[in-house]
């Protein structure tokens, strides 16, 4: 893409999604994507930029991969003002008459993204840097960057050391809303660890799938 025809495309972007745009902004809970073909578009903040690293892994990924779920091909990723846009390809939605193997389609593709190789160097969280996202940790994002699964484990270890001994009467205001229902105790050691698959912890943590239509679209847990 030469760079008028990318100057073009997100002006493109940002008029397409102007009017969505400012009702997000203004209700954090209204959608934050629209359908533009030949483009799907999600829009939010800064981190959307590593969120478009992972899903541009798993792309190179899955195209060497004839048995790989179909996954969009992420065309840009930009700022404009307080808001980042990420353009995907569009994936038009199942026909009616292919609906019925969806079930077996979309467990095929969860095995193979769960099968998928780590990134050399890949640490958990999203690709590119940036803080883990998941529901077990306030507002969503880790306060920390985990080098590797052990140091999870450290700090959800201590985690649980405050639930139990204070009852979160004197729980730092970081820790005060993780569930102790998000950490189980591994039957093969006495120390607690954190809910994931059987393979290596990055991808319980660096991906999870979001469908519009049949599209797969890979992002940060």
């Amino acid at each position: 893409m030469s760079i008028i025809e990318q100057i073009n495309l997100r002006d493109s972007v940002i008029k397409a999604c102007a009017r969505s745009v400012g009702i997000w902004l203004s209700e954090p809970d209204f959608n934050n994507f629209v359908r533009a073909e030949p483009y799907f578009i999600k829009w939010g903040d800064r981190s959307l930029h590593h969120h478009a690293e992972t899903q541009k892994y798993v792309y190179d990924q899955a195209s060497q991969d004839s048995s790989a779920p179909r996954i969009p091909e992420v065309h840009d990723c930009f700022d404009h003002g307080i808001v980042t846009y990420l353009v995907m390809e569009y994936i038009p939605m199942l026909s009616r008459k292919d609906a019925t193997s969806l079930p077996q389609r979309t467990a095929d593709a969860i095995d193979w993204l769960r099968r998928l190789p780590p990134p050399p160097g890949a640490r958990i969280g999203p690709l590119g840097g940036g803080y883990a996202c998941h529901k077990l940790f306030q507002g969503w994002s880790a306060p920390l960057r985990f080098s590797c699964s052990e140091a999870l484990e450290t700090y959800l270890n201590k985690v649980r050391f405050y639930i139990t001994s204070h009852r979160l009467l004197t729980v730092e205001p970081s820790l005060s809303r993780i569930s102790p229902s998000n950490i189980v105790r591994s039957p093969s050691r006495s120390r607690t660890s954190p809910l994931c698959s059987p393979n290596p912890i990055w991808r319980a943590t660096s991906i999870s799938i979001l469908r519009e239509g049949s599209a797969f679209s890979i992002s940060s847990l």
